[in-house]
């Protein structure tokens, strides 16, 4: 049996069993009329692993992600991770979309689950076209990183910030944890004092359940906005010690007490979860907006891990690449920066939220769940255009395209070699390069502070979860993985490429029939959204959604200039080998 399956059959159990006690219907998605899953070769097994397995990055517990309410909307939080991005997971009964995943917490032997964000979130996509939604593991996704952690983070602050509705969450999530009581609550209240909060929270509660609630409400409001533990562990004393004389009734007391003691020091500990995602908030702090569908993971990193008083603005944000046929990828990243599995994914996953000691560098990152996620990934391969959904491929057409392909093409975008072009010669925007080729520290270069860092990480988590030198020869690319500065960008083999719009590296072309033209007549605006153009191979400019972000090339590192490479092409040859990319 394979190792992911193994693993698998262990982490999705708690799935499993939240599925018997607490089922939720994951939110409709009205706008489509069907959605379909694209082959990719993932067995079903290897399709659950990478979409819902936990790889450490677990930032807020699960309950609390159940009962959250948006704070632009007070509905369901999960009711809209659409509009950040998120594609719904038609099968997960918790409601959690593809890319949010379960996590044991960091540091906690209670088992208690936290949420997070796994490798699925950016690399599984979906596409449509006329009502019909295509899901393709592997495809770059539309998630807007930084609303998502935005609005968590607004969401979370805006109910703890408020007695009130402090209390109100608290009710919300001690019924998620009794729900889910096997996966290790924090927030874990006798049935009696669950039905006293139940009480409290009601809109229609006496005016002594009304005492009782207002002296619980203070006591842990003041417990959350303490300085320190040993502050807050005063205010809980004291408020406990009150109880007799603030409660409404005195056969409240008891639960009273023990609502405050429970939830006064979670909240707490809750409370060193938000600052985590304060910080993530403060490093999306851009220049240039990334949008919908791109990220500056390494500038992201460097804020947050290796140069926390020397923030930069994000300048660079690159499109999130697609991962068909990963399993022949050595080098990853648009400069192939990286050869190293285990610590590009380590610093991915604390960069996301993943608990982190920067003394010790213990970290929450579950290794063998990497090796899981990265066995399955290396299974994905590139999706067959879709001509039931799509339409029919002119073979003739795209025969005369192949031609030009090898013709022209083919020297650089190479499935069985990689080749780099360096920005000067390229003439694409060269933003992301220099960002990574000149950002130093202590007179050592990024890749150098990656090296260090990754090893100290890996270093770590290999000895807490007694993982082999074996094992972690027989999983990366390299015999030495490494990272290094390029200073070029890697021309992909394109296999697949009809399935990740927008073009270049940073996205700035919205198909592949405009990035055949000069850049002049290529669009200095547009909408990105997830409409597909069958035509032009590409977003669909016309029939995006109201609303939909619109990238502008004004920017800096959003520059659409360069590849010059077919744009002297006759448009009928341009037709031609855009109906052959069709079948890459």
């Amino acid at each position: 049996m394979n190792r992911y399956v193994v693993i698998a059959l262990l982490a999705l159990g708690a799935a499993a069993l939240a599925w018997v006690l607490f089922r939720r219907t994951p939110p409709a998605h009205a706008e489509y009329e069907r959605i379909v899953d694209l082959d990719v070769g993932l067995d079903g097994t290897a399709r659950d692993v990478w979409r819902s397995m936990g790889e450490g990055s677990g930032v807020l517990p699960l309950s609390l992600v159940l009962s959250l309410r948006n704070a632009d909307t007070g509905e369901d939080y999960l009711v809209g991770v659409g509009d950040y991005g998120l594609v719904p997971h038609s099968s997960n009964t918790l409601g959690l979309p593809i890319g949010l995943a379960v996590d044991p917490q960091f540091g906690d032997g209670s088992g208690l689950q936290m949420v997070g964000v796994n490798c699925s979130g950016c690399h599984s996509g979906m596409w449509s076209y006329r009502g019909t939604a295509m899901v393709i593991d592997g495809a770059p996704n539309m998630m807007d990183v930084e609303r998502l952690f935005d609005i968590l983070t607004r969401s979370v602050e805006a109910s703890l910030l408020d007695p009130v509705r402090l209390l109100e969450l608290v009710a919300r999530v001690a019924g998620s944890e009794a729900a889910l009581e096997d996966g290790g609550p924090a927030f874990e209240l006798a049935p009696e004092a669950l039905t006293l909060l139940g009480r409290l929270t009601h809109p229609e509660a006496d005016s002594a359940h009304r005492e009782t609630k207002e002296h619980v409400q203070t006591v842990l409001h003041g417990a959350y906005h303490a300085s320190t533990p040993a502050e807050a562990e005063e205010v809980i004393r004291l408020g406990m010690g009150a109880v007799e004389d603030a409660v409404g009734h005195p056969s409240h007391a008891p639960h009273a007490r023990s609502i405050i003691q429970t939830f006064g020091r979670d909240l707490q500990w809750l409370e060193d979860r938000v600052g985590t995602l304060k910080v993530i908030v403060e490093a999306f702090r851009n220049e240039t907006a990334a949008g919908p569908g791109r990220a500056d993971s390494f500038d992201i990193i460097w804020d947050l891990l290796l140069q926390h008083d020397s923030v930069i603005p994000l300048s660079a944000p690159v499109s999130i690449p697609d991962l068909f046929g990963y399993d022949g990828f050595h080098w990853v990243h648009w400069d192939g920066n990286s050869s190293t599995v285990f610590a590009r994914d380590f610093a991915q996953a604390v960069a996301l939220g993943a608990g982190f000691d920067p003394v010790t560098a213990r970290s929450s990152v579950q290794p063998r769940a990497v090796m899981a996620i990265e066995e399955a990934a290396r299974e994905i391969r590139p999706p067959a255009w879709p001509e039931d959904i799509l339409g029919s491929i002119d073979r003739e057409l795209a025969e005369e395209g192949r031609q030009v392909f090898d013709e022209r093409c083919a020297g650089c975008h190479r499935a069985d070699t990689a080749t780099y072009v360096t920005a000067e010669e390229i003439g694409t925007d060269p933003g992301r390069v220099r960002q990574f080729g000149t950002l130093r520290a202590g007179g050592k270069t990024y890749a150098e502070l990656l090296n260090e860092l990754g090893a100290r990480l890996m270093a770590a988590g290999f000895q807490e979860h007694h993982v082999t030198a074996e094992e972690v020869h027989a999983m990366e690319r390299a015999s030495e993985p490494v990272w290094r500065t390029t200073g070029a960008y890697h021309a992909r083999s394109l296999r697949g490429i009809w399935a990740s719009p927008p073009y270049l590296h940073n996205g700035s072309v919205p198909t592949l029939w405009h990035l055949l033209q000069p850049p002049e007549q290529r669009p200095d605006s547009f909408p990105v959204g997830r409409e597909l153009d069958p035509e032009h191979v590409g977003l669909d400019l016309a029939r995006q959604p109201e609303g939909t972000w619109v990238f502008h090339t004004r920017y800096g590192g959003n520059s659409n200039a360069g590849h010059l490479f077919g744009t002297d092409l006759s448009d009928p040859l341009k037709r031609a080998l855009v109906e052959y990319l069709k079948t890459r």
